[in-house]
């Protein structure tokens, strides 16, 4: 993300970026202001990709939740044969939007 690699021409004295205290932690970075948010309700996501696993990002300590996103075609029962893999496994969600 933001906080991992600095566009060409800048540097950590002329820019700052938006992050998490694990991604302040994972980088070694400077802490300038906590708190930033205007709305104690609103939050930023970040997300952890990669060809290995992300876990050692994470302690038991670190709230985290996984975001899925896909596309289905339009047809009947496309839904539900999409999310059944998960309740074979099962895996239970606590949100479920639709775009």
């Amino acid at each position: 993300g933001g906080s991992r690699v600095l566009p060409e021409g800048c540097t950590p004295d002329n820019t700052a970026a938006v992050a998490s205290d694990l991604a302040g932690r994972t980088y070694g970075l400077n802490c300038l202001q906590e708190g930033i948010e205007d709305d104690d309700s609103n939050f930023t996501r970040f997300l952890l990709l990669g060809r290995k696993g992300v876990s050692q990002h994470l302690t038991k300590k670190t709230a985290a939740k996984t975001s899925v996103v896909f596309t289905l075609p339009d047809t009947p029962g496309a839904l539900y044969k999409a999310l059944a893999c998960f309740s074979l496994r099962d895996i239970d969600f606590s949100k479920i939007e639709s775009r």
